[in-house]
């Protein structure tokens, strides 16, 4: 049993000055992927931000990693600057965290209101 050959760019001596130049090529399955979890992620932490409701920005949070695990970065198209799209998921979970702070952080900063006097 023979194990298959894999091929060899480079038949120089490893041990050389020089490293040796490895040709860049795009991966075989270059997609762009549409994924929605980001833009539900980003709408639903501002709508938590605004509402003040904080189950909402905890389903963002969610969302965002949904986002997160479901990314493929070595496969996704970058714009003209090398950057991901506006969508990325990792900006998507910063909304998230933003909607937490911005319903929970309100809380413990105000203090409780005295109750009305009647007179």
């Amino acid at each position: 049993m023979s194990l298959p050959q894999v091929p060899v760019y480079d038949k120089s001596d490893p041990r050389g000055g020089e490293p040796p130049i490895v040709p860049f090529h795009v991966p075989r399955h270059w997609e762009e992927t549409s994924d929605y979890f980001g833009t539900i992620a980003t709408t639903l932490g501002g709508l938590a931000m605004v509402g003040k409701q904080p189950m909402a920005a905890w389903l963002a949070i969610a969302a965002a990693m949904l986002g997160v695990m479901n990314a493929r970065p070595l496969t996704e198209k970058k714009d003209k600057t090398g950057q991901s799209t506006a969508s990325s998921p990792w900006g998507a979970l910063a909304m998230g965290v933003a909607g937490l702070l911005g319903t929970y952080v309100p809380r413990v900063m105000m203090p409780p209101q005295p109750p009305a006097s009647k007179q």
